[in-house]
C-alpha cells in the first residue's frame, strides 16, 4: 500500500509538470533556472529507488544496488522534466507579465526526427536589437535557418519568454 501511495504521488507530481510544458506553445528553454533545479531532484530519485527497493542481504550480490541506482538516474530525469514544468506554469501565470516583440534571425534548427514523446521542436534566434541569441521551443517544424523571426511573446515573472500560436 505504501508503494502504491508512493507512485501514485509521482505519477501526479509527473503529470503537473507535463501539463506544464505543454501549456504554452513557445517557451524560451535554456534559461539557468531550469538547470538548478537538478540539485532538489536528485535527493528525489534517493529517495524514491530506496523507497521502491527492498532491503537486500549482502550476499546476494548486486542486483538492488543496480536497481537502485537506475531508478535514481530515472526519477531524477523524470522530476527534473516536471519541475521545469511547474517554472513554466509559474512563469506564466504568476507575478508580473510583459509583452515584447522577439525579432531576429534563425541560427540553428532542432526538429528531432523519429520524433520521440517529450521532443519538441527548437530554433536558435539571433536578436536584431542585441546581437544576443535566444533558443525558444516552437510548435511546428516549417523553419528554415536564415529566416527572419517576427513574434510577440510575453516576459514572464521568472524572465523566461512564452506566447501562444
Amino acid at each position: 500500500m505504501r508503494t502504491f501511495i508512493l507512485l501514485a504521488a509521482l505519477l501526479l507530481f509527473i503529470a503537473g509538470g507535463v501539463y506544464g510544458i505543454f501549456s504554452k506553445d513557445y517557451i524560451q528553454i535554456y534559461v539557468p533556472i531550469f538547470n538548478w533545479f537538478i540539485i532538489l531532484t536528485f535527493p528525489l530519485g534517493i529517495y524514491y529507488a530506496f523507497a521502491l527497493t527492498s532491503k537486500y542481504d549482502k550476499n546476494t550480490g548486486g542486483g538492488v544496488a543496480l536497481g537502485r541506482i537506475a531508478i535514481t538516474i530515472f526519477v531524477t530525469m523524470i522530476a527534473f522534466r516536471s519541475i521545469q514544468g511547474y517554472l513554466i506554469l509559474c512563469n506564466c501565470n504568476i507575478g508580473r507579465q510583459t509583452e515584447v516583440s522577439v525579432k531576429g534571425k534563425i541560427t540553428q534548427l532542432r526538429f528531432p526526427k523519429p520524433k520521440k514523446i517529450f521532443d519538441k521542436n527548437s530554433i536558435d534566434i539571433l536578436l536584431s536589437d542585441d546581437l544576443k541569441t535566444i533558443t525558444l521551443e516552437v510548435p511546428f517544424d516549417n523553419y528554415y535557418m536564415g529566416q527572419s523571426f517576427e513574434k510577440k511573446l510575453t516576459r514572464g515573472s521568472l524572465d523566461i519568454l512564452y506566447g501562444s500560436k
